[in-house]
């Protein structure tokens, strides 16, 4: 295929894997300075005006994320954090896309205790619930999906995390670690557990 077009939010239902040429994506991230988590079934270089990361560490309820540079592996979940407005997610490298072969999920990312996980499909707020998943909210922290709050799902490319032992904290903050400026974190002070 010359594009192959991702349409931002809709399961990813791809019976055969095919080269293309390059790859349009329709989300865009409209919030400069803002955390989004991202799970693509295509390689691309980290976006122009965003740092991308990749969990790396667990510092008691705080999860680290580790800058990458260059490329962005397919499958792979990671967390994009913009610098200015209307970041997009397409590529101009050729690459083999994957068929979908029934895969829900993505790679995964471990931490102590933590994992990583993206998904291609979308998932309901009660499969979302019934994983232990946490999802990471507009304050930049993660928080467990709450039962029967259809606004707590998590849409296909998105990423959320799993607690081994079940979801135990009420909230996780996130570190980012960039090699180029040292260390920027993020925290929010939890003071009523919503």
């Amino acid at each position: 295929a010359q594009t192959f077009r991702l349409v931002d939010g809709k399961d990813y239902c791809v019976p055969y894997a095919f080269t293309a040429a390059t790859v349009e994506n329709t989300r865009s991230f409209a919030t400069a300075g803002s955390l989004y988590t991202v799970c693509l079934p295509y390689e691309l270089n980290v976006p122009a005006g965003a740092t991308a990361y990749q969990l790396s560490e667990r510092d008691g309820n705080q999860l680290v994320f580790t800058a990458v540079t260059g490329k962005l592996e397919a499958m792979q979940p990671y967390l994009i954090k913009t610098a200015s407005a209307n970041v997009t997610l397409g590529t101009d490298i050729q690459q083999q896309i994957p068929a979908s072969g029934g895969n829900t999920f993505g790679k995964e990312k471990n931490a102590p205790g933590f994992t990583m996980r993206g998904t291609f499909d979308y998932l309901t707020n009660a499969e979302a619930h019934s994983l232990g998943a946490y999802l990471m909210q507009s304050d930049n922290k993660w928080y467990p999906a709450p039962a029967h709050v259809e606004a707590a799902s998590i849409p296909a490319f998105r990423c959320f995390l799993l607690q081994k032992g079940g979801a135990n904290a009420r909230a996780l903050t996130t570190e980012l670690v960039d090699d180029l400026t040292g260390v920027e974190t993020i925290r929010t002070i939890d003071a009523d557990g919503n």
